[in-house]
């Protein structure tokens, strides 16, 4: 059975740092990346007084296309074939949901996204998947934090 390398991003530094370690796991394997960016709902009691779902969703659909463009500017350059989806709702649990569903060797991820609290060594959703994740979790550090790196 033919696996895939899945990786989460929020068009972070560190999620492009986490893509290029899975590019070049992806290249030896020769597998496929499943890229996969999970927005986060904004359709609540307060946005429906103001917008309609179409609206809502068009906006969510906008900030997800703007996450990803830095990781697709990345793949195109390589010759990995990759796969990309969108999901709406909690990270953790829609990146958790995708692998249980796919078929997924790894998660490749970044230590910390865009939400991450600073001095903590993980960000909650790098956290979360190692701790629930049903395949191995591949948490590739920021280098800029690194003096040797």
């Amino acid at each position: 059975m033919r696996k895939h390398i899945l990786v989460p991003t929020d068009g972070s530094q560190n999620a492009n740092l986490a893509l290029k370690e899975a590019i070049f796991f992806a290249k030896q394997l020769d597998e496929k990346i499943i890229l996969l960016h999970v927005q986060m709902s904004m359709s609540t009691i307060h946005t429906r007084r103001f917008f309609n779902e179409e609206e809502i969703h068009a906006y969510e659909n906008q900030l997800s296309d703007e996450a990803l463009a830095p990781a697709l500017d990345l793949l195109k350059e390589t010759n990995v074939s990759y796969e990309v989806k969108k999901r709406t709702g909690n990270p953790k649990e829609e990146i958790l949901k995708e692998a249980q569903e796919g078929q997924i060797r790894t998660i490749v991820v970044g230590a910390k996204g865009t939400g991450a609290i600073i001095g903590s060594l993980l960000g909650s959703v790098a956290h979360g998947l190692v701790q629930h994740a049903p395949c191995p979790v591949m948490v590739v550090p920021n280098r800029a934090l690194h003096t040797d790196a």
